[in-house]
C-alpha cells in the first residue's frame, strides 16, 4: 500500500492561513502589540504612591488596570492588555505586573 499525501493545494491553503494569522498581529518592531502592557515600564511604578489609573495606562500601555490589595483573591486569566497593581494600605504600589 502506498502512503497518501495531502494534495498540494490543501497544504498551500493551510500554510497561507498561518501567514495571514501572523500578519494580523499589530506588532511594533519590539515585538510588542500596541495594546499590550509593557512589563519593564510596569516595574517603574513599584514604590510609588498615589498612582492614578490614567497615569499607569500612559506609562505601561495597558488598556485595563486591576488594583488589588495584599491577600486579595484574583482570577488567574492572562490578558496582555492588563496591568495588575498590588497596592498596600498606604497607597504604595508594592507589585506591578502585566497580565
Amino acid at each position: 500500500m502506498s502512503k497518501q499525501h495531502p494534495p498540494i493545494a490543501t497544504t498551500a491553503v493551510f500554510f497561507s492561513l498561518g501567514l495571514v494569522a501572523c500578519a494580523a498581529d499589530d506588532s511594533t518592531n519590539s515585538g510588542r502589540s500596541l495594546d499590550q502592557c509593557n512589563p519593564i515600564a510596569a516595574q517603574t511604578l513599584v514604590g510609588r504612591s498615589g498612582v492614578m489609573d490614567s497615569e499607569a495606562k500612559s506609562i505601561t500601555g495597558a488598556v485595563t488596570i486591576r488594583r488589588i490589595s495584599p491577600g486579595d483573591m484574583v482570577t488567574q486569566d492572562f490578558r496582555k492588555d492588563r496591568l495588575t497593581m498590588e497596592v498596600d494600605s498606604h497607597g504604595i504600589v508594592i507589585r506591578a505586573v502585566c497580565g
